[in-house]
């Protein structure tokens, strides 16, 4: 089973994602904020990450950065609903994997998870 991360500041948002990603058959950790996630990612390598953009302690962009030091070859992919092209140049230059923007749909959000495991 696939192990996905989602990092994201918004409690709601977070139990969208688990319960739609879990109902696709994926094992789901969540994280509350940046430094959660890079804790938890550190801790047990997941298959794949899914990080908000704008989260408290450390932003989406940093928690790529950290990550990609650690597992280069790790699928993350962008959540955003405002982002500008330095900002996504920045992201690609650190190996983001893709860019979700909010808000999607689910149908969408599970075909770029299986598009990146």
């Amino acid at each position: 089973m696939r192990k996905v991360l989602i990092a994201d500041d918004l409690v709601n948002m977070r139990w969208v994602f688990e319960r739609a990603l879990s109902k696709a058959g994926y094992h789901v950790e969540t994280a509350e904020d940046g430094q959660v996630a890079v804790d938890r990612a550190l801790a047990e390598r997941p298959d794949l990450v899914l990080v908000d953009l704008n989260m408290p302690k450390l932003d989406g962009l940093s928690v790529l950065r950290r990550l990609k030091e650690h597992y280069p070859d790790l699928p993350i992919i962008m959540m955003t609903a405002h982002v500008s092209t330095v900002t996504a140049v920045e992201a690609m230059k650190a190996g983001v994997h893709d860019f979700l923007m909010k808000p999607f749909d689910i149908e969408e959000l599970l075909l770029t998870v299986f598009k990146a495991v």
